[in-house]
């Protein structure tokens, strides 16, 4: 018995972007089938290895941000005078660079180019 539905399945695997699964699947053969990384899960403690193993696949796989700063909130809110950011602001990690600014629009916030390509590093690194 399968756990979805076939109907569910091929429904949530049309949406997907193949590029970025293949992208990821790349990234994760490369870093979990690396020999060294191999060695030392098994040299680890299962329970040791249970917390790293989501950093691996979270951070260094998915590209999540372990433990996001603070410094950006408090920057945009001191640069741009705003006495509070947005919930969605606050949690700019999570956003995508085209979401964030929207976000930034509809707090009639405009970067200059220069700003743009330089804040762009935040959501590609």
């Amino acid at each position: 018995m399968s756990l979805f539905q076939n109907s569910v399945k091929e429904k949530f695997l049309n949406i997907l972007k193949k590029e970025v699964v293949l992208e990821k699947w790349t990234i994760y053969k490369n870093h979990f089938l690396n020999p060294g990384i191999q060695e030392n899960i098994r040299n680890s403690k299962e329970e040791q290895y249970k917390g790293e193993f989501l950093i691996d696949l979270l951070v260094n796989v998915l590209g999540y941000t372990k433990n996001p700063t603070l410094n950006f909130q408090r920057t945009n809110q001191r640069k741009f005078e705003l006495e509070t950011l947005p919930k969605k602001s606050q949690d700019w990690y999570l956003l995508s660079y085209t979401d964030f600014m929207k976000e930034l629009a509809k707090l009639k916030i405009k970067l200059t180019l220069f700003q743009e390509v330089e804040w762009e590093d935040y959501f590609t690194t």
